[in-house]
């Protein structure tokens, strides 16, 4: 069976521990992707499941690498606090574009929110 490593931050890490799961707590993206790497070099990895908070700090090779490769699979999971519907729909339109493109749009919110 393939071997599963979950990558959170410190906070969540126990959680998964408690779930039964193979834990690697990060503090931040450049310690995630050290273990990521890590992970994606070991023959014996199946599956990374990596916080969606540091999926977006990965250089563009790197994500391309991921999205191309078979094995493992990296799979990013939620972790930040629920999006808005609107929030949802800029993020995924956003992703469709950086992966159509090469490029990561940023799309701006309502004039006046500084976003």
């Amino acid at each position: 069976m393939p071997d599963v490593l979950v990558i959170v931050p410190p906070d969540l890490a126990e959680g998964f521990r408690l779930a039964g799961a193979r834990v690697r707590p990060a503090a931040d993206p450049a310690a995630a992707r050290g273990i990521l790497l890590e992970a994606v070099n070991d023959p014996e990895a199946g599956i990374v499941v990596l916080a969606d908070t540091y999926y977006p700090a990965l250089e563009p090779a790197t994500r391309q690498r991921l999205e191309r490769q078979h094995r493992p699979v990296v799979v990013p999971i939620p972790t930040r606090a629920v999006l808005s519907p609107e929030e949802r729909r800029r993020a995924e339109l956003q992703e469709l574009i950086r992966r159509a493109i090469g490029l990561r749009v940023v799309l701006g919110g309502r004039p006046g929110r500084g976003s």
